[in-house]
């Protein structure tokens, strides 16, 4: 406001539109920005959720495959090693029973002469 004299009246509170303006733009700004990275910030987090349960499924399943997996070997070792076990059993068997006739024929030979 101008004065009868010319000069301008000066209030406790001057508007200056363009310092206010740039306060405004930049306020809105800081808001604008903040919502934007809050927005991504909360779409990574979702998208992190979902990938790690995406891998907690996997895992799982992979546990599980393995736990078959072992046990499947483990039964196929013992099945082997009773195999074995068994074949032993029937080498050493026969080796007793042929050990059992070379003494009788030996036997039978010392008592012919």
């Amino acid at each position: 406001m101008q004065r009868d004299d010319g000069s301008e009246k000066r209030f406790w509170f001057q508007f200056d539109p363009t310092i206010h303006a740039g306060h405004v733009l930049t306020a809105l700004t800081i808001i604008f920005c903040s919502i934007g990275a809050w927005y991504n910030i909360t779409t990574s987090i979702v998208v992190l959720k979902d990938e790690n349960a995406r891998q907690e499924v996997r895992m799982t399943k992979i546990e599980d495959d393995s736990k078959t997996k072992f046990n499947e070997i483990q039964s196929n070792l013992s099945a082997a090693s009773s195999d074995q076990r068994n074949q032993l059993v029937k080498i050493r068997d026969d080796m007793n029973s042929w050990f059992i006739r070379l003494d009788d024929k030996l036997d039978k030979k010392v008592d012919k002469k």
